[in-house]
């Protein structure tokens, strides 16, 4: 899946979520939807040639150096378990603020809707329940997914990016 279409899949629930609610503050707000488009980001820091890999290339090289692989273990929900319980053991012994549980959980969110959308490509994801199951992580029928950059997935962008404005611009009405 395309750098953009990983954040729009992972925003537009926060976004249907917020226009119902309307609880949080604007800065915090915004602070949750950039935490959740880096979260969204984060698993392709495996790869050299992805969106975020570009951006910090010294990381994967070091991936690569260790052996971790494009849709290894960053894209394993093991891994996303292992977040979430370093969350809650830096939750237990250090004072945490709601809003600092908010933003870590929305990363976790964000990161987990990555794993979700590549889900949903072609290609799934290899032992996605690993050490559990070796089977390959996937959410449809093969006919139902997509290529990474096809056509099938420039729609699925325009229209989670439609769908976003539309619900962003319900809740300020």
């Amino acid at each position: 899946m395309m750098y953009k279409t990983h954040i729009a899949f992972a925003i537009l629930p926060v976004v249907i979520i917020e226009s119902i609610v309307d609880k949080m503050s604007i800065p915090l707000e915004l602070l949750v939807y950039c935490t959740v488009a880096f979260g969204a980001l984060l698993p392709d820091l495996d790869e050299a040639n992805s969106y975020i890999g570009k951006k910090l290339p010294i990381f994967p090289m070091i991936y690569q150096m260790i052996g971790v692989k494009h849709r290894g273990i960053t894209h394993q929900f093991i891994f996303v378990v292992g977040l979430l319980i370093l969350l809650q053991f830096l939750f237990a012994n250090f004072n945490t603020s709601i809003t600092e549980k908010v933003i870590a959980y929305s990363f976790v969110y964000g990161y987990l809707m990555h794993l979700v959308g590549d889900m949903l490509t072609k290609g799934g994801i290899d032992s996605f329940f690993y050490p559990l199951s070796n089977k390959k992580g996937v959410l449809l029928p093969r006919y139902f997914r997509f290529y990474t950059g096809s056509i099938v997935e420039y729609i699925l962008f325009y229209l989670l990016s439609f769908l976003i404005l539309v619900f962003f611009i319900s809740s300020i009405i």
